[in-house]
């Protein structure tokens, strides 16, 4: 039968074991201690609680703001268009030859492996690809050249530009609808008295990582544009 002497060591190592401190750290300590090794004890727990609540006030910040942008992103209207400025936007950003479509998801995490340490230290600030030009010529919007995470200013290795940029949001299942949606896309330019100058970009707002459900999925076409030059009076 445990006495309480007993009891009491347990209730130290099970508090001491949610805090990850090594069993050999707590045998030592409990076959040692004194007044002077329990208050450097207490300094050493204190000190990973408040790195512990760090973490998870944190963590709750990150839940938090992703909950805003999904309760947000649902509003968002299918086909909504709009002309938007935007500031240069430093990102990570990997090229390869051909990327497929189905191939986006893995390329991304390729690019998150590479970048694991700058990622993790400043988060992800959304996604996306970038079109491939030459098979857009040919009439093929499945083709990527390029992803990319959007960073901030303190890391980064890449830039997409500033300017003004086309936006469309679509929901559904990408393939299913991108060359329907694109040829939209580009009308809803014109018919706004504007003209491509960039390469179209893909943003991934809600997909894989938040439902399972093809319809719910949210992506975003951008493209930098300009006005189109109008012919002179006269």
């Amino acid at each position: 039968m445990f006495g309480v002497q007993d009891i009491g060591k347990l209730n130290v190592i099970r508090s001491l074991r949610e805090l990850d401190i090594p069993l050999e750290r707590i045998r030592e300590y409990i076959h040692n201690r004194d007044i002077d090794s329990t208050l450097r004890l207490l300094d050493e727990e204190e000190t990973l609680i408040l790195s512990q609540i760090e973490r998870l006030r944190e963590k709750y910040e990150d839940i938090n703001a992703r909950k805003t942008e999904l309760q947000k992103d649902r509003q968002i209207k299918d086909r909504q268009f709009s002309i938007r400025r935007f500031e240069a936007r430093p990102c990570f950003q990997l090229t390869e030859d051909i990327i497929l479509e189905n191939d986006v998801d893995f390329v991304l995490k390729k690019l998150e492996q590479k970048y694991e340490d700058n990622i993790h230290a400043i988060g992800i600030k959304g996604f996306g690809a970038e079109m491939d030009p030459v098979s857009m010529e040919q009439g093929d919007y499945n083709h990527f050249r390029s992803v990319f995470f959007i960073s901030d200013w303190d890391n980064y290795s890449s830039v997409i530009p500033e300017g003004e940029y086309a936006s469309l949001f679509y929901w559904g299942a990408y393939e299913q609808r991108i060359t329907e949606v694109f040829s939209q896309f580009v009308s809803r330019i014109q018919e706004s008295g504007y003209e491509l100058c960039g390469v179209p970009l893909e943003l991934y707002h809600i997909d894989m990582n938040d439902t399972n459900r093809h319809e719910e999925y949210l992506t975003e076409l951008q493209v930098l544009v300009k006005p189109l030059k109008r012919p002179a009076d006269g």
